[in-house]
């Protein structure tokens, strides 16, 4: 798949033609991880006790919050409060939502998770993205691991023709 979006953007000549390819298979990608999105929160489920990061104890806001947190994301009842509020929290920050601290059911969110599973750095808002290629990958059958390198190339990929998403 890879190679294949490799020689189609090789062979075009212009920098539009380049981006509305990259754009299609962006479009396709995501209608895919959107329609079996359920599969991917049983990922996630399956593998909540690698996010339970931290056991420290919360403050009288972020107890407030949980309610809510809990009620956006019920099917992260296998992560604990503080781990569940630290992520939640990190990806506003990366998202650079933080001032808009509010909890939504965010479909971002679940990428996030999967780039926090795999170990896959963020370094700006865009490579949320890249947890969406993950996903693509995992509902595939590939091992995170396996998901995780394939996304990298991806990135690699998309970096070299400098667009960002």
């Amino acid at each position: 798949m890879l190679e294949n979006l490799e020689i189609e953007l090789d062979n075009i000549i212009t920098k539009k033609q380049q981006k509305n390819i990259l754009e299609k298979y962006k479009f396709n990608n995501q209608f895919f991880v959107y329609c079996r999105i359920e599969k991917l929160w049983k990922i996630i489920i399956n593998n909540s006790e690698k996010l339970n990061c931290t056991n420290e104890l919360l403050g009288n806001y972020e107890i407030e919050i949980m309610p809510e947190l809990r009620a956006a994301y019920p099917e992260l009842a296998g992560i604990n409060d503080a781990s569940l509020y630290r992520l939640y929290d990190d990806f506003l920050d990366n998202c650079n939502l933080l001032n808009a601290w509010k909890v939504n059911r965010e479909k971002a969110f679940l990428f996030y998770l999967i780039c926090c599973l795999a170990s896959f750095e963020i370094h700006d808002p865009g490579d949320i993205f890249f947890g969406e290629i993950m996903a693509y990958f995992l509902l595939q059958d590939k091992s995170l691991e396996s998901a995780k390198v394939l996304a990298m190339q991806i990135k690699k990929l998309y970096s070299s023709y400098k667009f960002y998403f």
